[in-house]
């Protein structure tokens, strides 16, 4: 994805026209254009993370007896990448769902496979992440009150803007189950981890 761009005139015909070029970090080119409508073609940052091999996506099914819940960690790790994540939720019943910072942990749970989305990359995430956890302390309340569906009608919640995480810490989402009988919930973590043009 080009970082740079350089506009530079020609005068070689009555219109004039500009040629468009992108640093890449090691070479000039030319930003290329649809052959049908003309529009520049690019694509967006995160979209560049999945081809740079650094865009990890996690996804489960867990089973939620009545009026109980699930809490599952993500943790951050020690480096200078930040993770810039999403999330979605749905499930078959009414739920509420909320989100901490700084968990403190009596036992994590079960770990959960992370997946690279540029299958061809062997980059692997520091990150960590386990459903089933038990924490002795919430942290930071960052999400209290987000709940979707009645009775036994269920929902969803999708983050559609990413939220930067901060490095080394353990983040936790807690599941609650709003009714009296099982509830099944899905849920899909992505992110990027990237490292700050400052650092």
């Amino acid at each position: 994805m080009s970082e740079i761009f350089e506009v530079e005139p020609e005068y070689g015909n009555s219109a004039g026209r500009v040629n468009l070029t992108g640093y890449s970090g090691s070479k000039w080119r030319e930003v290329r254009i649809d052959s049908s409508t003309r529009a520049t073609t690019t694509i967006t940052y995160p979209h560049h993370e999945i081809h740079a091999g650094r865009f990890y996506s996690v996804n489960d099914v867990i089973d939620i007896a009545g009026n109980k819940s699930v809490t599952n960690l993500f943790v951050t790790p020690i480096t200078i990448r930040e993770v810039h994540m999403w999330w979605s939720f749905n499930s078959e019943a009414e739920t509420d769902f909320k989100l901490y910072e700084g968990v403190t942990v009596t036992s994590s749970g079960t770990p959960i496979t992370i997946h690279n989305r540029c299958r061809c990359s062997l980059n692997t995430s520091s990150a960590l992440i386990y459903t089933g956890a038990v924490v002795s302390a919430t942290g930071t309340a960052l999400l209290i009150h987000h709940h979707w569906g009645s009775g036994k009608d269920g929902g969803d919640t999708r983050e559609v803007n990413e939220w930067i995480l901060k490095s080394n810490t353990v983040y936790s989402t807690v599941v609650m189950n709003g009714v009296a009988t099982d509830n099944q919930v899905s849920f899909n973590l992505d992110w990027y981890e990237h490292v700050p043009r400052e650092a």
